[in-house]
């Protein structure tokens, strides 16, 4: 059985695999704090904010089951010069306990942010960590 992970994980390693992931474009959705207690481990490597996407660079360990990723927002602004926007990935790894890292691009729709918008432009965070300034 561990044999056909290894396999598995290095077939993913060279052809690629689905992982399921969010499409491009999915909107930034409204989420309670539950929603954030059971989230699967994920490295947060790259951010890109262009026009009204963020795309952000994943990586996690998996290869075996998709993985589904949701982007968060409590509806919260920090009023501040510029104001801050504390968003959260949540990934759903499926109990995937396969060992391949995967890394994958996931593209967000940041347009659910304009209405708490404020200023010119907004700093975002993704779990904590500096995801560059937002103008709607």
């Amino acid at each position: 059985m561990n044999m056909n992970r290894y396999l598995t994980a290095a077939l993913c390693l060279i052809i690629g695999c689905d992982t399921g992931l969010s499409e491009t474009g999915t909107k930034v959705e409204l989420c309670e704090g539950s929603e954030l207690d059971e989230i699967d481990p994920v490295d947060l490597e790259q951010f890109a904010i262009d026009d009204n996407e963020l795309t952000v660079t994943v990586g996690y360990g998996g290869g075996c089951e998709d993985h589904f990723f949701r982007m968060c927002w409590d509806g919260s602004v920090a009023e501040s010069a510029p104001v801050q926007i504390s968003l959260n990935l949540i990934h759903d790894g499926n109990g995937d306990s396969c060992e391949a890292y995967i890394t994958e691009d996931l593209v967000f729709d940041l347009s659910p942010l304009d209405e708490g918008i404020s200023t010119e432009t907004a700093d975002l965070s993704v779990n904590g960590a500096s995801a560059g300034s937002y103008a709607p």
